[in-house]
C-alpha cells in the first residue's frame, strides 16, 4: 500500500491518514490531531479546503521529526485543516445516515413483502 501520510508523533510513513501509528500507536482522536494528521498527509481536497503536502515535504518533515526535532504547525494551517477535517466529518456523517436511512426503507419494503406473501399464502 502507498503510504499517504507520516505520523506525527514520530515521524514514520502510515497507509491511512487517520489511522494509527503502526511504529508508535499513536492514534488521532481530537480535531485538532486530525488536522495536524492532515497537514502531514499527501497534499488532498477536504471539505473544500486544500490541505496536505507533497511527497518530498513530508520527506523532510519525517526526517526532522524522527530526529527528535519538533515539527512547528502553522497555526493558520492548522484552523484550515481544522475547518477542513470539520467538514469532511459532517459529509461523513451525512453518508452514514443517508446508508442508515436506506437500509431500514429496504428492510421495511421486505418485511412487507414477506407480510403480504404470508397473508396471501394463507387465504
Amino acid at each position: 500500500m502507498a503510504i499517504q501520510a507520516i505520523c506525527v508523533c514520530c515521524g514514520k510513513p502510515k497507509t491511512k491518514v487517520f489511522g494509527p501509528c503502526r511504529a508508535c500507536g499513536f492514534l488521532p482522536e481530537t480535531e485538532y490531531q486530525m488536522a495536524r494528521a492532515l497537514i502531514l498527509s499527501l497534499t488532498r481536497t477536504v471539505g473544500g479546503l486544500s490541505v496536505g503536502r507533497d511527497a518530498s515535504t513530508l520527506k523532510a518533515v519525517a526526517a526532522q521529526i524522527q530526529a527528535g526535532r519538533f515539527y512547528e504547525f502553522d497555526p493558520r494551517e492548522e484552523q484550515r485543516a481544522v475547518a477542513a477535517w470539520r467538514a469532511w466529518s459532517a459529509e461523513n456523517e451525512r453518508r452514514r445516515a443517508r446508508r442508515r436511512s436506506i437500509a431500514w426503507t429496504v428492510l421495511t419494503l421486505v418485511l412487507a413483502a414477506v407480510a403480504i406473501a404470508v397473508a396471501a399464502h394463507l387465504t
